[in-house]
């Protein structure tokens, strides 16, 4: 006779994980249904989680460094061990993206991208955006909005692994990719009560919690006071805020908040690896007929950089020894291209290619165009594939 129920959630009856997960998410109270929910929620959760950090790391590219892996894991787990939530097995991978972001999928599954690792200026402040992190891993604030947003038997089914489409749909949503940015949103009490999570955690862990405060100050240097992706959140609250907020919390610790750690020799040799960034400017293919110019535009404005580089990947297949003209120029240039007239720029490039790797030096703050040519062919139709990407040193 099999045991009832078994340890293998896939096995479980529909209805019984349906009561259970509705328990996980009443109110605990000690002696009552609450504890059992939460008991629910730990083994759970990081089902959920795992299901969503292999969506993820399908759908973005990610940083290969082994030191730096390491050193995030590491600051990680040091952090996570001095949370309100140990015993949960804390995973932390770089996203190679020059994005300053950091996000969890909840289930201790933590993902920062390369770029805010080369904004932060010190390792207290890498550290109290990981801490953050781990405080909405400590409120279950993720899991909780998923089951709110989605609904229960679609986070049940994810969990369970049967619904790969839908937890893609979720990462989607979360990441920007084919979904509503503004559906996955925390609150501004989630955010607020992972900033205090995140304070105590680095005070508990000997890392100066005033790391987190002067990181929300780089945002707001880089981006304004909603900083970067939270100017579409109206729920987050104000970058000035949460600074004033999290000094505030700070100060209430007194003196065990002050002397901790703020740097390391290991730190500043991450950072100076991750410095190098990338931004992926996305893959295309596409046909140019006979006698046609495709046409792309590239807005250049990147934040503190320096050596900005494109490089193009461009392979194309067609009649004519499978040649296509690349003209890389500026807004002028272009006017003179469409013109049907030489750019006549030094600072247009113009190349025959078929399969090739090209890279070319960009200026900052202006706008360029990119023409895919065959017009100098009546005869055969171009596909063409090119893969695009900006290079750059923050600073």
């Amino acid at each position: 006779m099999k045991p009832f129920p078994p340890n293998n959630f896939k096995q479980w009856p529909p209805a019984l994980l349906a009561v259970l997960a509705a328990m996980w998410l009443l109110p605990s109270c000690a002696g009552g249904l609450g504890g059992i929910g939460n008991a629910f929620s730990d083994s759970m959760e990081p089902l959920l989680a795992q299901q969503l950090a292999a969506s993820v790391v399908q759908q973005m590219p990610m940083e290969q460094d082994k030191a730096a892996n390491a050193y995030v894991q590491g600051l990680t787990t040091k952090l996570a061990s001095h949370s309100d939530r140990p015993d949960l097995k804390y995973r932390a991978f770089i996203v190679d993206s020059d994005d300053v972001n950091a996000f969890t999928v909840g289930g201790g599954y933590i993902f920062l991208h390369k770029g805010l690792i080369a904004r932060s200026r010190t390792e207290s402040e890498l550290a109290g955006v990981i801490a953050h992190e781990i405080g909405h891993n400590v409120g279950r604030h993720l899991t909780k909005k998923l089951v709110t947003t989605f609904g229960l038997a679609i986070v049940v089914a994810v969990a369970q692994g049967e619904n790969p489409s839908q937890s893609r749909q979720i990462t989607g949503a979360m990441l920007g990719v084919g979904g509503s940015l503004l559906s996955l949103k925390f609150s501004r009490s989630n955010e607020s009560e992972a900033d205090r999570f995140g304070v105590d955690e680095m005070v508990r862990a000997g890392h100066d919690p005033a790391g987190l405060p002067s990181f929300f100050g780089v945002l707001r240097d880089l981006y304004g006071d909603r900083g970067g992706i939270e100017q579409y959140f109206a729920s987050h609250p104000p970058l000035g805020s949460r600074i004033q907020n999290t000094e505030a919390i700070i100060a209430g610790y007194g003196a065990r908040a002050s002397g901790l750690q703020k740097d390391s020799a290991a730190f500043r040799q991450v950072r100076s690896s991750m410095s190098s960034l990338t931004r992926h400017l996305g893959v295309d293919t596409f046909t140019v007929a006979a006698g046609e110019r495709k046409r792309m535009q590239l807005d250049v404005d990147v934040k503190r950089a320096q050596d900005l580089i494109l490089k193009l990947q461009v392979k194309a297949q067609g009649g004519s020894g499978n040649d296509i003209r690349i003209i890389v120029t500026d807004e002028a240039g272009a006017t003179r291209v469409e013109q049907n007239k030489n750019p006549g720029s030094s600072t247009t490039f113009v190349r025959m290619v078929s399969r090739e790797t090209i890279t070319l030096p960009l200026i900052n703050k202006r706008k360029y165009v990119i023409f895919f040519d065959n017009s100098f062919s009546s005869v055969s139709s171009k596909v063409v594939t090119v893969r695009a990407s900006m290079h750059y040193k923050a600073n």
